[in-house]
């Protein structure tokens, strides 16, 4: 078998003869990038394969021709005539404290600088000097240059909860980037990529011609392993990890699927793997969490735990193209956010009224950011939290409700007084103070079932009202009606008067529950409960 290439981002590396590495051939793809003369942009989640892709589209612009025999893009190119590459990245650097992005680009400017022979300016801004740099590197082959910018974004994701510093650095990037414009006669490619789409507006101002392929189709799958690309690259792989958990093939290339596949960019497109995922859990030989693992922004979790937002609103959304393409407005509506890195994905789409549906990619997206969430909510470790989330699926499993809901009220009862609703808010306005309670609840409860295996809905609406909660597993749904302060007879009541189970019966093999929970701004916990079949 060849060698996985997990965390191999040179592709001069990756191609190397003496190491045998797989290779995924993309090149075709990068054929039809290469052949534009705009400047492009790219977002993808992070460990996806930019920085590999960049490096890709760098040996072809170094003429390095031996890096691509037998590739798609051999016989697709006639020319490799070889350009001078600025590539700056700047997904190496933290750039949270004051003054550090200026310090990156100092360093990198002042490298540059030495080798095309620029003199340095005292005082002169990033921007024009690395407009001297690219005209010092025009004149040394008298062709024109490629400029490739990895993790655009990142001194601005590392400050989304620092917005001077925002800002500053936006307007720092904003004359590096739009230095380029001036440029355009002595350039020959531009690529920026990048995690998130921050306004092009309010990043590369003057660049009105950047060809945006984030949501193209004809480019969705440049980076990301296809159902056909594991099969074709990997299958040995596949057959020896099947071996070694005792498996079939077919129900680990099904484990697989379920795991790491599943997202998808646009819409038509073909579904795609996570490459680092894929990658690590074949070469360990076993289904974990690999590319969560590697790191979800605590500023994430924070700002989605902060309770501004309705957790289901967060996950359980439909939108438009447009609150997909910027992340300005995280603050208001994190959904662009999640989607841009990649813990949301696109599973539908309504053509007539052109809305996208979006959920979490797979299993391991799936249960890591969920898993990763409950501690910011619940105040309990991630152990705990799993542990509750598995008795209570084990015990829906078995039929026996009164334990499911036990090990329910058991957890919430370990959430600390402190991480809850104060229960004097708004005491004179019971309604502001019941919705608060409210919408605590509604989230805490959506993640514990999302975590314990359930599809979730909340406030699913009906022709007489709303649902609270709507569980699904298996052959069965659960209609939860929440009361605080009230009574299980209240909640039965509402259900049965506003008829919620008939949107559901007629849904052939599946058995309908109506489930009423009594929640105590006392105890702050599930005080009491009634299952019955509808």
């Amino acid at each position: 078998m060849k060698n996985l290439p997990i965390g191999i981002q040179d592709f001069e590396k990756l191609r190397n003869p003496e190491r045998d590495n797989v290779y995924v051939d993309k090149t075709s793809l990068v054929y039809q990038l290469v052949s534009r003369d705009t400047p492009i942009f790219l977002s993808r989640p992070r460990r996806f394969g930019k920085s590999l892709l960049l490096s890709t589209i760098k040996a072809y612009f170094e003429g390095k021709r031996h890096l691509f025999e037998g590739l798609a893009i051999d016989g697709l190119a006639e020319h490799w005539e070889a350009h001078e590459v600025l590539h700056l990245d700047f997904s190496r650097d933290r750039h949270s404290g004051e003054g550090m992005l200026e310090r990156v680009l100092d360093q990198l400017l002042c490298e540059w600088e030495a080798f095309y022979g620029v003199s340095p300016q005292n005082g002169a801004s990033p921007s024009l000097r690395f407009g001297n740099v690219v005209l010092a590197a025009k004149k040394k082959l008298g062709r024109g240059v490629v400029v490739l910018i990895d993790e655009y974004d990142k001194p601005l994701t590392d400050n989304l909860d620092n917005r001077p510093l925002l800002e500053h650095n936006r307007e720092v990037l904003r004359g590096v980037y739009g230095s380029l414009k001036a440029l355009d006669a002595h350039l020959r490619f531009v690529m920026f990529t990048g995690v998130t789409r921050f306004s092009h507006a309010s990043v590369f101002s003057g660049f009105n011609n950047l060809y945006d392929i984030s949501m193209t189709p004809a480019f969705a799958t440049i980076c990301g392993i296809t159902e056909e690309e594991l099969h074709a690259c990997l299958a040995p792989h596949v057959e020896a990890m099947a071996k070694a958990q005792e498996m079939s093939l077919d129900a680990c290339f099904a484990q697989l699927r379920e795991n790491y596949d599943g997202y998808r960019f646009t819409w038509p497109s073909a579904r795609v793997y996570n490459p680092f995922s894929v990658l690590t859990v074949l070469a360990d030989k076993r289904f974990h969490m690999a590319w969560f693992k590697t790191g979800t922004p605590t500023m994430l979790l924070k700002t989605l735990a902060s309770g501004r937002f309705s957790l289901p609103d967060a996950f359980q959304v439909s939108v438009g193209e447009r609150v997909l393409e910027e992340v300005d407005a995280h603050e208001r509506r994190p959904v662009a956010l999640l989607f841009q890195s990649g813990y949301l994905t696109i599973k539908d789409y309504d053509r007539e009224a052109d809305i996208y549906t979006l959920d979490f990619p797979n299993g391991e997206v799936r249960q890591g950011f969920l898993a990763g969430l409950l501690p910011y909510v619940a105040g309990q470790s991630d152990d705990e939290s799993e542990r509750a989330a598995r008795k209570m699926r084990h015990a829906f499993r078995l039929g026996d409700y009164d334990a499911m809901f036990y090990e329910l009220q058991t957890f919430l009862a370990g959430v600390p007084y402190d991480i809850q609703p104060s229960v004097g808010i708004a005491a004179d306005k019971p309604t502001r103070r019941e919705r608060t309670w409210e919408l605590y609840y509604e989230s805490l409860l959506y993640v514990v079932f999302r975590l314990a295996g359930f599809d979730v809905s909340a406030e699913e609406r009906t022709s007489q009202g709303r649902i609270d909660l709507v569980l699904q597993a298996d052959d069965r749904t659960l209609l939860c009606e929440l009361k605080l302060d009230g009574s299980v007879d209240e909640a039965m009541k509402q259900i049965r008067s506003r008829r919620y189970a008939r949107k559901y019966l007629g849904t052939p093999n599946r058995t309908v529950l109506l489930v009423g929970l009594n929640l105590s701004s006392e105890t702050r916990t599930v005080e009491d409960w009634r299952v019955v079949e509808a």
